[in-house]
């Protein structure tokens, strides 16, 4: 897991960052499911708390890569986004904050 708030992007490829919150998102969900059924473990409940915790800063990350693609890219993704979020069929429930991951790095640039 990531350890400070302040990331160094520089050395991880927007892949290698999907990927990262693929895996996050995804055990999420299957603890979630689980969690219908019976409790969670303590590890489990402390691996949903940290991954809380870790969604929002691989969202930066990938916003971080967007930006280093171009101011262009970056505002044709969160474009993208946006649209995203005013259609409720496609509604994602991590959208909201990359949205805003990608606003700040619209604002450093």
């Amino acid at each position: 897991m990531l350890e400070a708030r302040q990331v160094d992007w520089s050395n991880a490829t927007m892949q290698d960052v999907q990927y990262a919150l693929a895996a996050l998102i995804s055990e999420r969900q299957r603890l979630r499911a689980k969690h219908k059924e019976e409790p969670l473990s303590p590890e489990e409940i402390a691996f949903m708390e940290e991954s809380g915790i870790q969604i929002p800063l691989l969202f930066e990350g990938q916003a971080t890569k967007w930006a280093e693609r171009g101011r262009a890219a970056l505002l044709n993704k969160l474009l993208t986004i946006e649209e995203r979020l005013a259609d409720p069929a496609k509604l994602n429930p991590y959208d909201d904050i990359f949205r805003d991951k990608l606003r700040e790095q619209l604002q450093k640039t």
